[in-house]
């Protein structure tokens, strides 16, 4: 541990240049991976999609049988 102590005492600027150097290049290829996606997925945005038609029918007979009483407070 003395060892570790005496090593970052002595060269502490160039330990955190390179840790600073080794973070920048962490960033930078997250920003280019993150240029790419997004260049990539792009396209996927602007494609129109067909909507479906869906046929909404109700089945008024059935909704007089139900009870409903008790959902409104009187």
């Amino acid at each position: 541990m003395d060892g570790a102590i005496i090593f970052f005492r002595k060269h502490m600027e160039q330990f955190l240049v390179g840790l600073a150097v080794l973070l920048i290049g962490i960033m930078a290829s997250c920003f280019v991976w993150g240029v790419i996606y997004l260049s990539q997925n792009l396209d996927s945005v602007f494609a129109s999609k067909s909507a479906e038609i869906k046929i909404v029918s109700f089945d008024l007979s059935d909704a007089k049988k139900l009870n409903l009483r008790g959902l409104l407070p009187q």
